[in-house]
């Protein structure tokens, strides 16, 4: 390859500049730098005014050296695209179209761009799922109304759609290149940089699903501390919520029946309890058995209660209690007396191995009733004192022993004092 233009006309200058500087890029095996990259242009552009000015008498021999070095220039493109900034260049020069030499970078694609299509794609698929998460997220963070959290986690979904929806249109992508180039990034890397942000996105939305049970435990909480005030409404809101945001969280759905049971809302309750079996609660089978039971659906009740005993724990001395006492109140239903006796016992002796601050005596109420159809009316009006005189009210289904107690005592002229409610 000839390195030296021989040619005696007086504009061969031109061609041997624009020669020479050719020869630096092609003969630099690291980046070009952009004086480099400058210095053939303009090089070229000079030998493109010099022939315009004597198009009529340019030897055919220059001509064809000129063509040769064209032909070297665009070997270069990827180089001098890689390392020039041609579109601001054209800019501040404002070169004429025909200019060829400074559009390198639309005269030959770069090989890099070649997956933009893909990138495109993947970052369509990206921004799909993340509307998807975020149309989800919105619902589920105004199920009870706008608190704090809430209201940040709305704000946040519609700020990150904005976003979403945004980089779809031209004008987005437009924002994104003017972007590129405030960072001194090449605008070729527009789509790995468009998928890179969708990808951030999508798992940032993952993350956020993922985090939910946490929200939820937080809004369960926050349900248990108003329920232990007694704040009921307050409570129901919090549960909501925290369902809302985990709908697999067994605590807060039997909490909520209990909530909804004591608002007298018995049919939620009873959804609630329903929902929360799959967590194997004992708690959830005795307040289930005990709707069936004020439904007087005996053997649909006393199949609960028969469940819940095999599930309790053995330390849980409260549920273990109320399920012998309710097993004991569904068996009297069913004239079952003796089997009643039986499980009523055990609910009493359990009790008096607790604390005195931890004993109950509903089963005392009950008890009373069964030795009284039994012909013990001693025995009858023993248990029937000590159940109006400790007993307190759990549920309205309670109040009926101790009512019953204080009119078997009244009966018989003995006095007693007044049930507490608890």
């Amino acid at each position: 390859m000839t390195n030296v233009v021989n040619t005696t006309s007086q504009d061969s200058h031109v061609l041997n500049d624009y020669l020479q500087a050719l020869l630096a890029i092609e003969e630099t095996k690291s980046d070009l730098s952009p004086q480099q990259i400058l210095a053939v242009l303009l090089a070229r552009d000079a030998v493109h005014a010099e022939l315009m000015l004597k198009v009529a008498q340019i030897p055919p021999d220059e001509v064809t050296k000129l063509m040769e070095l064209d032909r070297r220039l665009k070997a270069q493109v990827n180089k001098i695209v890689k390392a020039g900034q041609l579109k601001d260049w054209r800019s501040s020069i404002h070169p004429p179209k025909e200019a060829w030499w400074w559009f390198l970078e639309s005269d030959e694609p770069d090989p890099w761009t070649r997956f933009d299509a893909i990138w495109d794609g993947l970052t369509t698929i990206n921004l799909t799922a993340v509307v998807s998460f975020l149309a989800n997220f919105s619902s589920q963070f105004i199920v009870s109304g706008l608190d704090l959290l809430t209201t940040f986690g709305l704000v946040g979904n519609g700020a990150i759609a904005l976003l979403v929806f945004g980089s779809l249109t031209q004008s987005g992508r437009e924002k994104l290149q003017k972007l590129l180039h405030q960072l001194k990034l090449p605008e070729r890397y527009c789509s790995e940089v468009s998928f890179g942000i969708s990808a951030l996105l999508l798992l940032g939305a993952i993350y956020l699903q993922n985090s939910l049970p946490q929200l939820g435990q937080y809004y369960y909480q926050l349900g248990l501390q108003s329920f232990t005030k007694a704040e009921f409404t307050e409570a129901k809101k919090n549960l909501k919520q925290a369902i809302a945001f985990d709908s697999g969280n067994f605590d807060a759905h039997l909490l909520l029946g209990k909530t909804f049971e004591n608002l007298e809302n018995l049919p939620n309750a009873r959804t609630h309890y329903m929902q929360a079996l799959p967590g194997k609660n004992a708690e959830t089978y005795n307040n289930l058995g005990r709707l069936y039971l004020g439904d007087e659906d005996y053997l649909t009740a006393e199949s609960f209660f028969l469940r819940g005993l095999d599930l309790v724990k053995a330390d849980n001395f409260p549920i273990r209690y109320s399920l012998l006492t309710n097993l004991g109140w569904v068996e009297i239903e069913q004239n079952r007396y003796s089997q009643a006796r039986k499980n009523l016992v055990s609910a009493i002796a359990l009790n008096q191995k607790q604390p005195s601050n931890q004993q109950r005596w509903e089963a005392n109420c009950i008890f009373a009733k069964v030795l009284e159809i039994q012909k013990d009316s001693k025995g009858a009006i023993a248990q029937s004192t000590t159940c109006v005189n400790n007993a307190s009210s759990y549920t309205t289904f309670d109040y009926r022993w101790a009512i019953l107690a204080r009119r078997r005592l009244e009966g018989v002229g003995t006095e007693g004092g007044n049930f507490k409610q608890k």
